[in-house]
Formats: structure tokens, sequence, C-alpha cells
């Protein structure tokens, strides 16, 4: 549609673009309404001295209306906030697609879209794309934009990695399955490139975001025990039936939680680094030695998925990633395990030529803790 060049801007687009543009007096920056009108997007189509008229207009009622404390403070020619509370205020009633908006979708999309369901996903990221293309059509908004996404740098490994996405119509069926109480049926494909491929006939029940991979608690069907699969290992997904009562309260059955107190030695950077990112809230560090602490607390493990016991596996991964600067000293079971994978390691890395075959040996998943080892 053509654009009369005698008609005013649209008022409601001015006045969200210009209180989005007008920066903050603790900035030190201001703006005048010949520069804001520079900065508004296609403008060349309309009339700028009507938009100038409606831009002062705006905001001589804004700070009229005010009286004391004016949200909008005057320097010179130029105008800048008062504070973030009266950009919020007034830039509220006009705003469409704020830049918050557009941030909050792209590290959404960037860092958890991988646990978004498909059809959620599908609905989310139309608006996305329009919030995206919103805010790029405008070069300030878009450059503010532009530098939030460098400032924001979401790196919960320390280290950047690349994961695998599942395919959107097998989330889909899994994900249709848990919402509808489905039984599926699946080709699983093992870890271990000798083992064949075998049918499954499965209910899923939870659906897991763990070290960047999807995970699918689900409970076999015909041998009512539980098994976590990985998305990505199940081939050739198809519905089968409705579950039954007894599945679904078994599969939901509350898998308890193991509290139990745990010592560690740790050096002084560990011990920094605990201070920040708390293993319990009773922690306590007592000095052990020039750079070492003994480290007490009271954490919690899930029960594992298949048996009675506790699961120690990602808290054995976790302390592990200390190297050596993290000793556990008790519970014995905890120990037992970082004693084992440190062997390994030393095996390995001490070993001449393959070392397949150390770890095939040694490696595999940790026993569960035995409820009645001595865990309170």
């Amino acid at each position: 549609m053509s654009v009369n060049a005698r008609n005013p801007y649209p008022k409601d687009e001015i006045m969200r673009l210009a209180y989005k543009l007008i920066p903050m007096e603790s900035s030190g920056k201001k703006l005048t309404v010949a520069e804001l009108i520079e900065l508004l997007p296609n403008i060349g189509n309309y009339n700028k001295e009507n938009v100038r008229k409606q831009i002062r207009r705006a905001f001589e009622t804004l700070n009229e209306e005010a009286k004391v404390n004016t949200p909008l403070i005057i320097k010179g020619h130029g105008y800048c906030w008062r504070d973030t509370r009266s950009r919020d205020k007034f830039a509220g009633q006009y705003s469409e697609t704020p830049e918050s908006k557009a941030i909050v979708y792209d590290l959404m999309f960037k860092h958890f879209g991988l646990l978004l369901p498909p059809k959620f996903r599908k609905e989310l990221r139309s608006t996305y794309e329009s919030h995206m293309r919103e805010v790029s059509d405008h070069r300030f908004v878009g450059d503010r934009v532009k530098l939030w996404q460098s400032l924001l740098i979401v790196n919960p490994l320390g280290f950047p990695l690349i994961p695998s996405i599942p395919d959107d119509d097998a989330y889909e069926l899994i994900y249709n399955a848990v919402e509808n109480k489905l039984v599926l049926k699946a080709e699983y494909r093992s870890i271990h490139a000798e083992v064949p491929s075998t049918h499954v006939i499965f209910s899923p029940h939870k659906i897991i975001l763990q070290n960047l991979n999807l995970y699918v608690l689900a409970v076999i069907r015909n041998e009512k025990k539980k098994k976590v699969f990985k998305l990505l290992s199940l081939e050739k997904l198809k519905n089968v039936s409705r579950y039954d009562v007894l599945d679904e309260t078994f599969a939901n059955k509350k898998l308890m939680n193991f509290r139990f107190s745990i010592t560690l030695r740790v050096h002084d950077f560990v011990k920094d680094y605990f201070e920040v990112v708390k293993l319990s809230k009773d922690q306590k560090f007592e000095k052990d030695g020039d750079k070492c602490w003994l480290m007490q607390a009271t954490i919690e493990v899930p029960q594992h998925f298949r048996n009675e016991g506790a699961d120690i596996f990602y808290l054995c991964n976790f302390l592990g990633s200390f190297s050596h600067a993290v000793e556990v000293i008790s519970p014995v079971d905890v120990r037992a395990e970082m004693k084992m994978r440190t062997e390994c390691m030393l095996a390995l890395y001490n070993a001449k030529g393959d070392g397949s075959k150390i770890m095939d040996d040694f490696v595999g998943e940790p026993e569960p803790i035995d409820v009645n080892s001595g865990l309170t």
C-alpha cells in the first residue's frame, strides 16, 4: 500500500519506537527530536515536520501530566529518561516487541530449543522470527539486541559443545505418547556396534535433558521394568496402543531421594567455586594444610532408575571434573567408585599402545549404593 507523504506517521508506531530510542540519563547521552526522526525506519515515506510535531507534543504532554519528577529530562534540545522505571512505565504502553522479548526468545531457542517439544517450537518460532524481523528493521534496537547477544554467554560446561538435534517426527511421537499415555514400538540401537538393534515396546513417561542429550524414561511392556533410552537411539517409532493404569502407577511411583553426608578434600580454587555454587546449604570448610580444605556437606542424589539404591553416576562425573583438586574421603562407596575411575585412567595413560582392552574392562555404570550401606 502506498503512503501519502502528507499523512502523519502512525502515532502509536512513533511513540513505541521513540520511547524505545531515548537513552537513559545515566548513559550520559541524549537525543533531539530531529535525531530521533532520523532513526525511525521508513521515515522517508512520511512528512517529517508532522512527525516532529507529534513527537514533541507527546513529550510535552508526558512531562506536564507528571508535574514533578518528570520522566523525561530535557537537556538543551535533547531528551533522556530519568530512570529505567520511567522508561518501562511509558514505553510499555506502546511496546509490541521490546528488545527484552527478542533477547529472551533468542536465548530460549539457542540454549533450550533442544528440550522444547516440536509443536511448541513451531508455534513459538513464528513469534520469535517476527520479533527478530521487527528489531532488525530498526537499526538502533537491532544493534541493542546484537550487543546483548554478544554479552550474554551461556556455557554451562565451560566450553562450547554442539548437541545433535533429534528428528522432529520422532520427538513429536515421543512427546505425544507422554502427553496422551500411548505405547510405542521402536528399534533400539545399542551404543555397542556388535550388538544388533532390538525391537522394544514401551510406554514413555518423562523426557529428560541431561548433558545436552535428550533421554526418555520409559516402562518396558510385559517386563514391568524402567529403562532410560537416548532419544537418538530410537528408530522406526510407531504408535501401538494406550497404556493401562498399572503401567502409569508403576512409572509414576515416586523415586526416593537419598540424603547423606559427603566429605571432600578440596584445593583452594575448588573451595572458591563451591562458595559460589553451593553443594548444600549446610556445607562447611575446615583448613587442611597450606592450600587445601576439608569440606563437609549433606547432599541429595536420586534413586537409580532401575534399582533400589542411590544413583551416584552423575555425582562422580561432576566430582571427577575437578580432577586431582578433589579427593572423596567418604562415603566409602563414592570413594571406591572414584578410586576405580582413577586407576582406570592411570592404566590408560601408562599403557603402551592400544588402551581399548583396559577401557573395556574398567568402564561401566557404577553400581547403585545399597540403601543399607550406611547412608542416612
